[in-house]
């Protein structure tokens, strides 16, 4: 019998991904030339277009580069931390670059500042807040049981400022491989059945199907071109237009 997700946050669809860089500049000519990925809006993330803005709960400085392109029905955004106090900064010095957050859109900056304040009343506290544009506000939020960082959203009109454009001008995409969407995401963790608990319970994320990922389902697998053996269990789900899937990984390479 279907039953209703006691979650008092319900996240219905994915809508961007995010990844932290040391250079926007030739992270997007690397997208644009390898697979096709662009064109990108690059903004100068930085007072007065970025204001209110948070770090922990502290009132901060910062600047970034911010480069978004739009990937099917998902947008992919690089930062790149330049200066000042800011979560980017933390990730570049803990992990290094990459996949850094997902996040989902709500109706109104109202909307964000409730989202939080539910989610830190749950023991989810804020890593990162602030405002942009015209009434545009976003708030990082660490959920540790889901092993990511999520961003409730909103976006009321444009961005607010005028971007740098790249390429340029109209050009023919020189990948030979093009990426037209970003259809799923995926994170490994250690308990498949707690993780999707968690997501079902916090976010409202589900229902998953689970299944094991082995011989014969899975088959001619190698690891590092070669050919090897594994076991895993597998969760996933569609989010809107986004299959959040979920690695476990049990023996083998």
């Amino acid at each position: 019998m279907a039953q209703t997700s006691p979650a008092k946050v319900k996240v219905k669809a994915v809508t961007g991904v995010g990844l932290v860089v040391k250079d926007v500049q030739k992270t997007v000519e690397n997208y644009w030339n390898i697979l096709g990925i662009g064109p990108w809006d690059i903004y100068p993330w930085e007072s007065p277009l970025v204001y209110e803005r948070r770090h922990h709960g502290r009132r901060v400085w910062a600047r970034e580069k911010l480069a978004l392109a739009q990937v099917g029905e998902v947008q992919l955004g690089l930062m790149e931390p330049i200066e000042g106090d800011s979560i980017y900064q933390d990730w570049l010095m803990e992990h290094g670059e990459g996949l850094h957050h997902l996040n989902f859109l709500v109706d109104s900056a109202d909307d964000v500042d409730r989202t939080a304040e539910i989610l830190a009343n749950e023991g989810f506290p804020s890593l990162q807040s602030g405002c942009f544009g015209d009434n545009g506000a976003f708030n990082y939020i660490d959920i540790k049981p889901l092993h990511a960082i999520w961003e409730a959203v909103h976006l009321h009109g444009n961005i607010g400022a005028k971007p740098t454009c790249y390429p340029s001008e109209a050009q023919t995409i020189p990948a030979k491989v093009k990426v037209n969407s970003i259809f799923q995401v995926g994170l490994v963790v250690k308990d498949i059945q707690k993780t999707v608990e968690n997501y079902w319970n916090i976010l409202g994320i589900g229902p998953w199907d689970i299944y094991p990922w082995e011989s014969p389902l899975v088959y001619d697998y190698k690891y590092h071109g070669r050919p090897a053996w594994a076991r895993a269990k597998t969760a996933i789900t569609m989010v809107g237009p986004v299959m959040l899937e979920l690695m476990e990984h049990i023996d083998g390479d």
